[in-house]
């Protein structure tokens, strides 16, 4: 009698586990980049997307809707403007400038945005002097960095931005290629993400909507 009982509360506790795992929050992520990229760059954006989310969140990406056989969860959209890669010269080097955007039409957030890749590689040259493979990895850290600020935009519908973390106002370049980053847990909550928050580290009108820019210190 003893063993079944057992048998019992053991399947009556791993139904209970599970029945409290919070839903799979799923992203379809659309890139649409304005020049060839860096193969490297791009994974190293994904990988560092996907870690900043989380496991409670599943992300899917592709470069054309007509690509994707079944668009799943939010589709948000990314125009990547400029060089992705880091084996092209950087002409702008001015502090300041914006290093993404998110649009809004009638005080409604669009799920669609704007990420500036000659302006990122300008920020990370300030600070970085590292040879061509380092120098793609650290790009694609940057993107997944300004594309998941974008995001907390897009999935919490907000302008407001928080006074530390991904989703503050400014990043400087140092805080783009640093060896950990992490998400505020407010910012997390407003996206709708359960779970666990993650810490990425490295052994990360229309008008424009809280326009992520680099800070002028590095």
């Amino acid at each position: 009698m003893v063993c079944p009982m057992l048998a019992m509360c053991a399947t009556f506790l791993c139904a209970a586990v599970s029945f409290a795992q919070p839903p799979l929050q799923k992203i379809t992520i659309l890139l649409r980049f304005e020049h060839p990229e860096s193969a490297v760059s791009r994974q190293i954006m994904q990988t560092e997307i996907q870690s900043l989310l989380g496991r409670s969140v599943s992300v899917r990406f592709g470069t054309e809707i007509g690509a994707l056989d079944l668009t799943v969860g939010r589709l948000v959209a990314f125009r990547m403007r400029g060089y992705c890669s880091m084996n092209r010269p950087v002409d702008d080097r001015r502090p300041g400038l914006a290093l993404g955007s998110t649009f809004v039409s009638d005080g409604s957030v669009l799920p669609f945005g704007e990420v500036e890749c000659d302006r990122i590689r300008a920020s990370i040259q300030r600070v970085s002097h590292v040879n061509l493979p380092e120098g793609q990895r650290q790009l694609g850290q940057a993107m997944g960095r300004v594309i998941v600020h974008e995001l907390y935009h897009m999935l919490s519908g907000s302008s407001i931005h928080t006074k530390e973390g991904l989703t503050k106002r400014g990043l400087s370049s140092f805080e783009l290629i640093a060896n950990t980053a992490r998400l505020p847990r407010n910012s997390a909550d407003a996206m709708e993400i359960t779970g666990t928050l993650p810490c990425s580290r490295r052994e990360p009108a229309t008008c424009t909507l809280g326009a992520l820019s680099a800070e002028h210190k590095p």
